[in-house]
């Protein structure tokens, strides 16, 4: 099982000042299952050492500060300013030297990424690099040993009163419901305690209108100042699908025999896996889908309810796709507007999402679903076999992605990701 873990031992202070620091002081090692993120070089004899020594007062301030979000904010283009401080331990640093560590919620689990990196001023530089994907209790249950200790050490100290002892108390005190909001207020990004009245009626305008298994992905994705007119949208899709029907046997068919396991350790193999399982039961080979109307005919659905399943309602914030059923399971896929291929690659993502999850949204975060949806589109609709056949060389050119673009009628970034993510060549010329 892989952890994030914080061992620690206090020291003597040296010269820190403050009584908080000075009280705190110790040799810090950080590590990711058997990955030793925290081990340096000196710049200058070129050793190497696991131990940090700082005061780690700051460092729980840090984590503290950023709780919610260090556990439930995704990655997103609808997250407010200032992400990277959230995410990254080097924030916390206040002049003692901190490995380049970004701790990244991506739904279930979170993202721990680690680099190398250069302290100058300290003399030293952090040598290893790596990522994983770590449970979120695993991840919580790492940073609250650091907190819990350093807290521990203030109140034996007999120092009391700081801030970090106060909202620790907050955060471990919270009730379900309280829990609940600052998970919500994490998502977006936002402090729960420090958060404006306006945004926090949204989140409990939001969380009261919307199914609760779309919240969290709901939450991930948008803005909280678009999040209630969002909400509405979503609803108003959601409610008008229920009396709908549609002749779409087919596919309600494929839901209930296609593999519904998932969370491998890699999200997008999941996504990989479903679409060639997918294509080997249409029988669809390597065969191009350029277009929504061909996905239709590979579904073997009548194209008239194929087209009326899908609609197209305006402007979402942070939402591609919502995906809704009717009474007898129907699908009906509710769309931003599209170009044509952006169209087909958006309802090939809903798709994924009705396979497995009912109703659903696609949107344009980094959670776990979202990359699993993103794998399944890709390889559905490009799929790797078949660039592996066309392609000969290591090294293509922007001008031969383009030509294979316009073979399986999708993007060029879909081939690109496509190309460089199975390993079968690099695009050159960028």
């Amino acid at each position: 099982m892989k952890t994030l873990r914080f061992e620690f031992d206090w020291e003597s202070p040296e010269g820190a000042r403050g009584e908080e620091l000075r009280c705190t002081w110790a040799r810090l090692q950080i590590s990711v299952g058997e990955h030793p993120v925290s081990r340096m070089a000196h710049l200058e004899t070129k050793g190497l050492r696991d131990g940090i020594y700082l005061s780690l007062f700051p460092v729980a301030e840090w984590i503290v500060e950023n709780w919610w979000a260090l556990l439930y904010e995704v990655s997103s283009p609808h997250r407010p300013r200032g992400f990277l401080a959230r995410h990254s331990l080097a924030a916390a640093s206040e002049g003692f030297a901190l490995p380049s560590l970004t701790i990244i919620s991506e739904g279930p689990r979170i993202r721990v990424e680690w680099q190398a990196a250069s302290r100058p001023g300290a003399h030293l530089s952090f040598v290893e690099s790596g990522q994983e994907w770590i449970e979120r209790d695993d991840v919580a249950s790492g940073l609250s040993h650091l907190v819990t200790a350093v807290v521990s050490r203030l109140d034996e100290s007999g120092i009391h009163g700081t801030h970090l002892q106060a909202d620790w108390r907050a955060i471990t005190q919270a009730d379900r419901e309280e829990r609940e909001f600052c998970q919500a207020a994490g998502r977006l990004g936002l402090d729960p305690y420090a958060i404006k009245p306006e945004e926090s009626d949204s989140i409990l305008a939001a969380a009261d209108r919307m199914p609760t298994d779309m919240l969290e992905e709901l939450f991930s994705a948008t803005d909280v100042g678009a999040l209630v007119a969002t909400s509405d949208c979503i609803k108003a899709f959601l409610d008008s699908s229920v009396g709908r029907s549609a002749s779409l046997d087919n596919l309600t068919h494929l839901k209930k025999h296609l593999p519904q396991q998932y969370r491998p350790e890699r999200p997008w193999d999941f996504g990989y896996a479903t679409a060639r399982e997918l294509r080997k039961r249409l029988n669809l080979g390597n065969d191009a889908i350029p277009s929504v109307d061909a996905l239709g005919q590979a579904l073997q659905i009548p194209q008239s309810d194929w087209l009326d399943s899908i609609s197209e309602i305006g402007l979402l914030s942070g939402v591609d796709v919502i995906v809704a059923s009717s009474r007898d399971s129907s699908p009906f896929f509710g769309l931003r507007r599209y170009t044509p291929r952006a169209k087909t690659f958006a309802v090939s993502r809903g798709l994924f999402e009705y396979l497995h999850f009912e109703q659903s949204l696609v949107t344009r975060s980094q959670t776990y679903r979202q990359k699993m949806n993103r794998a399944f589109a890709a390889e559905l609709l490009a799929p790797s076999e078949a660039l592996r056949q066309l392609v000969q060389d290591t090294l293509v050119s922007q001008e031969e992605v383009e030509d294979i673009a316009e073979r399986f009628g999708t993007s060029e970034a879909v081939i690109r990701h496509q190309l460089e993510n199975h390993g079968i060549a690099q695009v050159c010329g960028l």
